[in-house]
């Protein structure tokens, strides 16, 4: 909707909710248009994965993969290193890392 338009909304009648309510139809019109690609995009994917066979085994590796790296490696490896120190612990341990001098 361009306001700049709006003179070719308005019926020569001056009927306004009869212009308000042919502008909602072509929205409504072009939604619907919108919504059945989106939903023929997602039937194409579906129906995509539900034919695979090694790209199915394909995608679980992925995901366990996916799943090692971020939540066993976390777990062991990536440990929270400012655990248990107080704020001013922890911008001075911030500041050391980084090599800015804190003055108090």
């Amino acid at each position: 909707f361009n306001p700049l338009q709006l003179h070719k909304l308005i019926p020569p009648s001056g009927h306004y909710h009869i212009a308000f309510r042919e502008q909602l139809k072509t929205k409504n019109t072009n939604l619907r248009g919108v919504m059945n690609i989106l939903n023929a995009i997602f039937r194409f994917y579906v129906e995509g994965f539900r034919r695979m066979t090694l790209g199915r085994t394909l995608w679980v590796l992925v995901l366990l993969k996916l799943f090692v790296i971020f939540v066993i490696l976390r777990l062991f490896f990536f440990r929270p290193a400012m655990q248990g120190m107080t704020i001013e612990e922890k911008q001075q341990h911030v500041a050391q890392r980084l090599g800015i001098p804190l003055d108090k």
